[in-house]
């Protein structure tokens, strides 16, 4: 733990509360001392307050004592070691002891104490129960200007500044109960709202038998003209009724209130016309059921109470304009109706008396009334189930709240308010009642204590006119008439959100009715409109977990204090514990301007810690650069760039702070010196500066948007050499020659100047653009080779890579004519390239390499096009290997780091992966030998897991590229004057896995602990095992304590939501170390379902469904155990699925189906011959076998479709027929039958024409679809109904 003045009293607190007696000591008397007409009253209070401090000493001191001979009469044998007097002194005196020795070391001509003296008193007073080490860091938290001494000024300074940074942190990481801002709902309601109330569910239960539910129900609103609505929970209007059904009358009523009657289905209303109206809404139908007459006065307040265990019985409170309160009780509400039954009419209202109601006329309904509790109109009633009484309040001051029940078994109470009270609200379970009034404040009461409040809260500008208090979370709501909303702590009386009345978007007319749902965490506010606060809170597992309201511009990790800070653009500076993700430290608005009156925070855009790293330096888009102790939140030191540009770079020294930015200029200022400092270098940059990096001991390098990377001496300004990977592959001098190798006669891979450009590469330029305009427009395809080598120089002819960019497509005026697709010829290319994606956005230096050496880079850059460029600083050096480091093509790399030994480069890109390159070969003139190299390929086996899964071996050459980048960036090659044949390596990618789902803004390693820490713009701080192993995010949930050294063994099997949901498998497979235990799982499954389902299926399949199975099972043997072994499985398997029941009216549903592709089919193929004249032999036999063809099974659903469809209609008219008819049909019918078959049965007939002969059948009894069909037949038709089913000709004869 580390030690901070407030840790330190509170631990001393604490011991010393262990430390008191088991029973209250035996005091002394107070002592009575009277201060003389000189002292006053301070001085008297000072003396009574020593007096008590050395009182409680000594009562301590015995209380010590007794303790020591109880325990020694107790243990009767090796008694404890007395207990030092000064474990019993308090803080206060250890803090004025602390003082003392401060002060005695500057009355001895010091300035303070350093670390030992510092330490030891330390030890001696508040420090005596902490480490040397958490002292030490206590040191030099105070000792931020790095003197070596720290003062009394000092350390309290520090003190007081600590809790005021750490109070506001609290305060601001307070959740707050509401949004600021309002939703607002589209209503029909003209005039203003009296009422909103929320209508449960009531769900049946087996424990309670019923139960109401807050989650689910509808929402009813009531404005005063009687239009009253239905709503959804999220406030969607379901139907609007009118309550008013007197519209026939000139003058219309006004409705006071409403309540809701769920028990029963109702709602309960009243009027201006001093009587109570009950609707009922059962059935989505508003029908008036009940109508309750004869009251004196007006209603103007209602509470309804139903019993939660009996649902019959219910209560219904009303308070009235004469000041007075009545009651009904119903006991059997649910069996007789309310009121008993309305009559056996539909649509009928019972009309009710209420004095009748009085007297017990009405069965099952009881009703009470006190009259003249207030001396004004009720303006609200609470009925208190708990104690059986009820609460009214009022505005005449002497009678503001009343407190009493109607049996009269209890003291009635009044508590007085000055002016009277506008709202109230009880609570059982905190035993308070909290009153609103027109004097501006809350009052919470004890309910037995009415002579004063035991808590005022004060901050309301304007009489408070409803009060609301939230149980589950110990706050109170109120909303006064200017619309302005306070939450109120009641732990410790503080407002925890005030929300303006200017959020909340009502017209000017007060607010006239709240209700807050404490189920659902929301409140609606009416007025003549409605408006909704809800705090939407994302489902646990599924919400991201955020650092920082706004994107993160970069996270460091201090070695010094072991913790990680985070800046973003907010301009809030935050600090956090690496061990538990705790936050420690936040200050806001770091960087701010004044507009307007209002403090509006600046963009912070740079941050590094200074040369001692106990301090922290940030710069902002405005120019101006900070100094801060970032442990206590303290400005130290303020710094403004005269152009005011933005600040993209700040690096230290001992003594200098050296800033960069869109300026083009690199600014020194001297560390704890002024703006007269200040210094500047000369301007070499044609653009703007994107990043600087110091190299110790006297190396300044800066890198600008054009591609430049310009090296300076620290002390002089002087500038080295300029490096630019599209100008040339060596480094420049300062008159803008390149230099050049004096053994080699023909470079081709250095490109000179533009003015040393000769006249044949201009014009080869020229033919290269030219040549790519011909190819795209199609005209070079009519142009022979041999022709057009007659006019062109030699070499132009050549064939060129086509390389493609997007913004070559949108520069070029021909594109919008060719192809989208095409190709640019490769000068075109490393001239946009050149313009546009060459910025250096990261500069990093590897500090163990020897600077010296002319094949050893030492200077690594990153940028756009997620190239990363490694450089060495010999005159002979320059550009020596290059890579993309970008998981896809067209992302840019925006931050790099290495380790402390410079054996790792961690990159970040745009995509929001993390890729670790091992670079202890890369670039480097001293190399590793065989052994060397196949130990180090064994290490990382077992370090990485994606090393693992990618299965290197040793005999891959190391430096090759891979294929799948080869494929990914083949037409996004590096420029040409890049030597890519030459410089185009890539080292061994040990770990790559996705960290975030938007940019990644800044990666920071520590070596010691093998910890990842990423920032990236989704507005998260991550930290990950260097394996890739989640560990968790800052500001979410703690995590475990971590060891000294992260190893693969510290595995917490944690995903975040975002990865879970975009990661790839690879993603998921290195977080979860090698393991994919759902996709084995889901595999298994797969397998063994359908290897058993194939093998029902398919005959053929048998031997291998065989061999599959007995492969499972063997996996699952041992050679000890035998088949009596099971193997443990992390994930159970799912129960077996009940049988498929296949009926013929079911659809059989297929997973999988096999299929072939189809082929086209000629009209009539040979094949298609043959099959249809066996079909016709098979058909014939069967004929002369005897054998009647299978009627198809035709399905129930289809049986049932064609009884439906040839239903018998009605039946059709038969006329009567003459006896001559009917004779004449009895005896001509067979006859002519007869002859007709003779005539068919002719040789020259037209069946023996056909050598078909036709089977007749007469069918005696027809079946049920014949008899329909022939009944439907008129008599004129033809007696011989010919028709045709199955090949067979059926004549039925009538």
């Amino acid at each position: 733990m580390s030690l901070t003045p407030m840790n330190a009293m509170e631990e001393e607190h604490r011991r010393m509360s262990l430390k008191q007696p088991l029973a209250p000591v035996q005091e002394t008397k107070r002592m009575s001392l009277k201060p003389t007409a000189m002292e006053g009253r301070g001085a008297a209070k000072s003396v009574s307050q020593k007096l008590d401090s050395k009182k409680r000493r000594t009562s301590r001191a015995m209380a010590m004592r007794r303790d020591f001979l109880i325990n020694r009469r107790n243990t009767g044998g090796d008694l404890p070691e007395t207990p030092d007097p000064e474990e019993i002194l308090d803080a206060e005196v250890l803090f004025s002891r602390l003082q003392k020795m401060f002060i005695a070391a500057e009355e001895d001509d010091r300035t303070g104490l350093n670390i030992d003296e510092f330490k030891e008193a330390m030890h001696k007073t508040v420090g005596r129960h902490n480490t040397k080490e958490e002292i030490e860091v206590l040191f030099m938290k105070v000792d931020a200007n790095c003197d070596g001494v720290v003062d009394w000024e000092e350390y309290v300074t520090y003190n007081l500044l600590e809790y005021k940074e750490k109070a506001l942190m609290i305060e601001m990481l307070r959740k707050k109960p509401f949004p600021n801002e309002t939703r607002e709902i589209d209503s029909r309601h003209r005039d203003i709202i009296v009422k909103i109330m929320f209508f449960p569910n009531v769900r049946k239960t087996c424990e309670t038998g019923t139960k109401t539910c807050f989650t689910s129900g509808k929402y009813v609103t009531l404005s005063k003209e009687g239009l009253l609505g239905i709503w959804s929970l999220n406030m969607r209007n379901l139907k609007y009724y009118n309550a008013n059904h007197f519209q026939n009358r000139n003058t219309q009523p006004w409705f006071t209130d409403m309540v809701v009657m769920y028990n029963v289905n109702m709602l309960a209303l009243t009027s201006t016309d001093r009587d109570i109206i009950i609707f009922d809404l059962a059935g989505k139908k508003f029908t008036m059921r009940y109508n309750v007459t004869g009251f004196e006065n007006c209603i103007t307040a209602m509470d309804y109470w139903v019993s939660p265990n009996d649902l019959n019985t219910a209560l219904l409170l009303f308070g009235d304009t004469a000041g007075s309160v009545s009651v009904i009780r119903f006991d059997s509400i649910l069996r007789g109706g309310l009121f008993g039954a309305t009559g056996g009419k539909k649509n009928t209202c019972k009309r009710v008396s209420f004095p009748e109601v009085m007297k017990g006329f009405v069965l099952g309904v009881r009703a009470q009334k006190i009259s003249n509790i207030h001396g004004d109109w009720v303006n609200k009633v609470q009925y208190l189930p708990d104690i059986d009484c009820f609460l009214s309040s009022c505005q005449s001051p002497q009678t503001a709240l009343f407190f009493g029940d109607f049996a009269g078994k209890k003291t009635r109470v009044y508590f007085k308010v000055n002016k009277g009270v506008l709202s109230f609200d009880y609570s059982h379970s905190l035993n308070i009642i909290v009153t609103g009034g027109m004097d501006y404040m809350l009052r919470v009461w004890n309910p037995y204590v009415n002579n004063k409040a035991i808590v005022l809260l004060k901050g309301h500008t304007k009489p408070v006119n409803h009060v609301i208090i939230n149980e589950n979370r110990n706050q109170v709501i109120s909303i006064d008439k200017g619309r302005s909303i306070r939450v109120f702590e009641l732990r410790d009386q503080t407002c925890l959100q005030h929300i303006s009345g200017r959020m909340v978007k009502l017209d000017t007319f007060p607010v006239s009715a709240v209700f807050f749902n404490a189920a659902m965490r929301t409140m609606l506010i009416a007025a003549n409109q409605i408006v909704m606060l809800e705090n939407r809170e994302e489902e646990e597992g599924f919400s991201e977990t955020m650092s920082h309201n706004k994107p993160v511009v970069a996270a460091m990790y201090s070695k010094v204090f072991g913790s990680v800070v985070s800046a973003c653009q907010d301009s809030v500076v935050s600090v956090w514990d690496t061990n538990s993700g705790d936050k420690l430290m936040q200050f806001v608005n770091a960087h701010s301007t004044i507009e307007r009156g209002v403090e509006i925070p600046v963009e912070i855009t740079a941050l590094c810690f200074d040369y001692n790293g106990r301090r922290l330096v940030t710069g902002a888009r405005n120019g101006t650069v900070h100094v801060w102790n970032f442990n206590n939140g303290s400005l130290m030191q303020n710094f403004a760039l005269p152009d005011s540009s933005d600040v993209t770079g700040i690096v230290c020294t001992k003594h200098r702070i050296y800033v960069s930015g869109w300026g083009k200029t690199v600014y020194i200022y001297v560390d704890g010196g002024g703006e007269e400092h200040r210094k500047n270098w000369k301007m070499q940059h044609k653009e703007d500066i994107l990043s600087i990096a110091y190299f110790p001991p006297n190396m300044i390098v800066t890198g600008s948007y054009d591609g430049d990377i310009i090296v300076w001496s620290r002390e002089t300004g002087q500038v080295y050499c300029r490096l630019n990977a599209f100008v040339s592959v060596k480094p420049i001098t300062e008159g803008g020659k390149v230099r050049r190798k004096s053994s080699v006669k023909n470079e081709t891979n250095i490109q000179a100047t533009q003015s040393e450009v000769d006249d044949d590469d201009e014009s080869g330029a020229k033919w290269q653009k030219g040549k790519a305009k011909l190819s795209r427009a199609g005209l070079l395809n009519n142009f022979k080779a041999s022709d057009l080598e007659k006019f062109l120089p030699e070499g132009l002819l050549e064939e060129e890579e086509g390389c493609k960019h997007p913004l070559l497509q949108a520069l070029d005026p021909h594109s919008f004519h060719s192809d989208s697709d095409s190709e640019f010829s490769r000068n075109e290319y490393d001239k946009v390239c050149k313009s546009y994606e060459s910025a250096v956005e990261k500069i990093i230096f590897l500090d163990t390499r020897e600077p010296l050496q002319k094949d050893t880079a030492i200077i690594v850059t990153s940028g756009a096009e997620g190239w990363i460029r490694f450089w060495s600083m010999h005159h002979e050096g320059g550009l020596i290997g290059q890579f993309n480091a970008a998981h896809r093509l067209g992302e840019s790399v925006f931050t790099i780091k290495s380790d402390t030994n410079d054996s790792y480069l961690f990159t970040g890109d745009t995509e929001g992966y993390i890729k670790i390159w091992d670079i202890r070969d890369y670039c480097k003139s001293k190399k590793m030998n065989s052994a060397e190299r196949k130990a180090h390929y064994d290490f990382l086996r077992r370090k990485f897991t994606f090393f693992r899964a990618e299965s290197y071996q040793e005999s891959k050459q190391l430096y090759t590229v891979p294929a799948y980048l080869k494929n990914v960036f083949a037409s996004r090659p590096p420029p040409e004057s890049s030597d890519p044949k030459r410089t185009l390596k890539y080292p061994m990618l040990v770990n790559s896995f996705r960290a975030h789902i938007r940019s990644i803004h800044s990666v920071d390693y520590v070596t010691d602990r093998e910890l990842l820490i990423t920032g990236s713009a989704d507005c998260s701080i991550r930290i990950w095992t260097v394996n890739g192993q989640y560990i968790g995010t800052f500001g979410g949930e703690k995590w475990p304590t971590l060891p000294n050294i992260v190893t693969n063994e510290y595995f917490l099997s944690q995903i975040p939501n975002d990865i879970r949901r975009a990661g790839s498998a690879r993603t998921l497979k290195v977080m979860h170390g090698g393991k994919l235990p759902m996709w084995q799982s889901a595999i298994s499954i797969v397998k063994n379902r359908g290897v058993e389902r194939l093998k029902k299926q398919f005959d053929h399949l048998q031997d291998v469904a065989i061999e599959v199975i007995d492969a499972r099972d063997s996996e699952g043997t041992s050679n000890i155990l035998g088949k009596s072994y099971k193997k443990k499985m992390r994930h159970r398997m799912p129960p077996t699925l009940p049988k498929f029941i296949e009926t013929p009216g079911t659809v059989a549903v297929y997973h999988t189906l096999p299929f072939v592709d189809l082929s086209p089919v000629e009209a009539l193929t040979d094949t298609m011959k043959e099959i249809q004249a066996r079909r016709a032999m098979n058909m014939a036999l069967n004929k002369l076998r005897g054998i009647k063809p299978k009627k198809p099974e035709v399905p129930a659903i289809i049986q049932l479709f064609n009884k439906i469809v040839n239903k018998q209609g009605p039946p059709v008219q038969r006329f009567r027929t003459s006896r001559i008819k009917k004779v004449a049909d009895k005896y001509q019918g067979p006859l002519s039958a007869r002859g007709r078959r003779q005539k068919e049965s002719r040789p020259n007939s037209k069946a023996s024409s056909n050598n078909v002969q036709p089977e007749i059948k007469v069918d005696e009894a027809r079946d049920e679809s014949h008899a329909d069909l022939s009944e439907s037949f008129d008599e004129d038709e033809n007696p011989c109904d010919k028709r045709a089913s199955s090949g067979v000709v059926h004549f039925v004869l009538r």
